[in-house]
């Protein structure tokens, strides 16, 4: 598992490598579009990594990579202003937010279902405003998340 992050309550959490994909994939999505870092992005990483527990959640809620990609850009194009730097605060609030869901449900790594929970931290983000339009609110995807990983003889993340 590359990559991870460490804090004081937590200790260190590896990223799984679906998470680590969906990272890069993210920065890659802020360059293409010119945009510092948001949530959208994390959800155009999460939705092209091609597999993992987030891609299953939102493929078993009917959301598709291309119909969140078709909508995050339709988002962005109607944001005007981004604030200068490499990131945005609610990015920031979402990597908080990630380490918290994963924390609270006892698992010691960081994955791309915890990504997907974390997205939900703010309603005011573009990503979770994208999801929730697509079907896909927090209340659904957490039992979506659930349901695979009950079908998988798991009841948690790890």
């Amino acid at each position: 598992m590359p990559g991870g992050i460490t804090t004081m309550l937590t200790g260190p959490m590896a990223f799984t490598g679906h998470a680590s994909k969906a990272i890069v994939l993210a920065r890659q999505e802020s360059s293409r579009l010119g945009r510092p870092r948001g949530p959208e992005h994390i959800l155009l990483g999460l939705a092209d990594v091609g597999d993992g527990l987030a891609v299953k959640a939102l493929e078993r809620l009917g959301v598709g990579p291309e119909v969140v990609r078709e909508e995050v850009e339709q988002v962005t194009d109607q944001q005007a202003d981004y604030p200068p730097g490499p990131e945005t605060r609610q990015i920031r609030r979402v990597w908080h937010a990630m380490v918290d869901e994963a924390f609270a449900r006892g698992d010691d790594y960081i994955g791309t279902e915890h990504f997907l929970f974390a997205l939900f931290c703010d309603d005011d983000n573009a990503a979770a405003q994208v999801l929730t339009r697509l079907g896909a609110g927090e209340r659904q995807v957490r039992a979506a998340v659930a349901e695979l990983l009950a079908e998988s003889g798991r009841e948690r993340s790890a």
